[in-house]
């Protein structure tokens, strides 16, 4: 390759990790420029990928791997080519959440009360309105339903969930979203191509 950034790549899953290391610190830019050259020199032409672009010592890498693993699910969920850490914003705080086993099992419990063809209804509007930004008339309209009758589907869903407010709501209704988005990656072992550590890469079959 023509960088002069030392590389390891790693097998990991069904794709790899790809590692690189750098003697000085270098802005977040430069490392995402450095990605997307490396990228194109391996001449992909399908393919996911996700970037830890803010540099980290070598004592926190397992960090590094996390993250671009985490933006390149991220890259898989919204249909993108590349998703770079920096551009996640609070879907970084969601997902250490979901990864925490105190949180886990909390989030696990609170899935059971929406589980089964019953609440089935109630789980596509909690997803569809985190997708829809928590707007009323845009989940309507995605899931053809009358806007009366989202907002009936909400209170049921915070006297499911235990909750009152619109910001508890809110709040829970994303991190379920989340895990469970997470937990149906796992169990239907759906990855594909994956690199990670300074940058992720996968293939789409």
């Amino acid at each position: 390759m023509k960088t002069s950034a030392h590389l390891q790549v790693i097998k990991y899953r069904k794709g790899i990790l790809l590692l690189c290391f750098f003697p000085e610190e270098k802005a977040s830019e430069e490392i995402a420029a450095l990605w997307k050259s490396i990228l194109a020199e391996l001449m992909l032409t399908n393919y996911l990928a996700g970037i830890s672009d803010l540099p980290l010592p070598l004592s926190k890498i397992d960090l590094s791997v996390e993250r671009s693993i985490h933006a390149c699910e991220s890259s898989k969920s919204h249909c993108l080519p590349l998703t770079r850490y920096s551009e996640l914003g609070l879907s970084n705080l969601l997902y250490s959440l979901s990864k925490d086993a105190y949180s886990a099992e909390y989030l696990a419990e609170l899935s059971t009360r929406l589980s089964g063809e019953k609440y089935a209804p109630l789980r596509a509007t909690m997803q569809t309105l985190v997708a829809q930004h928590f707007d009323i008339d845009e989940t309507a309209r995605a899931l053809y339903q009358h806007p009366n009758t989202i907002r009936y589907r909400i209170s049921r869903l915070k006297e499911h969930l235990g909750v009152k407010s619109e910001l508890e709501f809110q709040i829970l209704a994303i991190l379920l979203t989340v895990s469970q988005s997470d937990h149906s990656e796992n169990a239907t072992g759906a990855h594909t191509e994956e690199s990670a550590a300074r940058g992720t890469a996968r293939t789409r079959h």
